[in-house]
């Protein structure tokens, strides 16, 4: 009885172990999301917004996709990474991330506090809609 209650107990945590984190993705209105994560930067005369672009199905990375902010634009790394630094006090600002072939997503607005370090990853969804050349034609 002990011996199958322990063996029990281990499958049921090799199970656990091994399935997929769940990253708690904020929906947009055009079926992507992302995730944002608040943390405390290393450097308190400057604001650090960094994370990875990726497709939401297939968890592939997206590269070179373009991150916005405000007039800043960075574009991401082989690995889908982007950072942006800004030496500004408080402010309020949202972000914008757009790949070819993929629906752009905007975050909501957000505080940022110089001094403070600012993880958002984006997850975006293919676009489905025909692509219209500048002659009008598909």
């Amino acid at each position: 009885m002990k011996k199958s209650i322990l063996l029990h107990l281990i499958v049921g945590l090799a199970i656990t172990s091994c399935q997929h984190k769940v990253v708690n993705i904020k929906p947009t209105y055009n079926k992507g999301g992302y995730a944002i994560n608040h943390m405390q930067s290393e450097s308190k005369s400057t604001t650090v917004v960094f994370g990875q672009v990726v497709d939401i199905e297939t968890n592939q990375i997206l590269s070179p996709a373009i991150v916005k902010m405000g007039c800043l634009t960075v574009q991401t790394d082989e690995s889908g990474k982007y950072e942006i630094l800004q030496e500004s006090s408080t402010t309020m600002s949202f972000l914008t991330c757009s790949f070819i072939g993929y629906r752009t997503i905007e975050t909501e607005r957000f505080r940022i506090v110089k001094g403070d370090s600012l993880k958002v990853n984006f997850f975006l969804v293919q676009d489905d809609r025909l692509l219209i050349n500048c002659e009008g034609q598909e």
